[in-house]
């Protein structure tokens, strides 16, 4: 899925509610202090697309992606995320990760998924060269 990015000059529509701030911050502090930082020798960061169809269930099942009340909601706080990495100098590329299979997954491995483990599992399908790979942004 290649994903193109507009920004808009009124920002205020997009503003979160300071409720869901928190959490969201947590998340993407939790993202650079771990599995998003590169690794030396390593080029990118790698996170987790969601389609939109695949929405309703991931925020059924993957635990943090319930703070997010529609795909809109969830692609703007993704690509805010993508665009503040980028501003620091660091590539980014996204996976399209299939819920089901994801969930499979984690199920196989007796493990909650939640949306840290989604980009680690983005990252390992990066990784493993299993998946063609779209620009984060054009």
């Amino acid at each position: 899925m290649q994903m193109s990015v507009k920004i808009s000059q009124s920002s205020s529509a997009n503003v979160l509610p300071a409720a869901q701030k928190a959490p969201l911050t947590e998340h993407f502090a939790e993202l650079q202090g771990s599995h998003a930082e590169p690794a030396p020798g390593e080029a990118v960061i790698v996170l987790a697309q969601l389609r939109q169809e695949d929405f309703q269930l991931a925020r059924f099942a993957i635990k943090g992606v319930e703070r997010y009340q529609d795909y809109g909601d969830w692609l703007d706080a993704r690509l805010g995320f993508i665009f503040g990495l980028q501003i620091s100098g660091l590539t980014v590329e996204t996976v399209d990760v299939e819920v089901l299979v994801f969930l499979t997954w984690c199920r196989t491995r007796r493990i909650a998924p939640n949306e840290r483990l989604l980009d680690l599992y983005a990252k390992r399908l990066f990784s493993s060269g299993k998946t063609r790979l779209p620009k984060a942004c054009s």
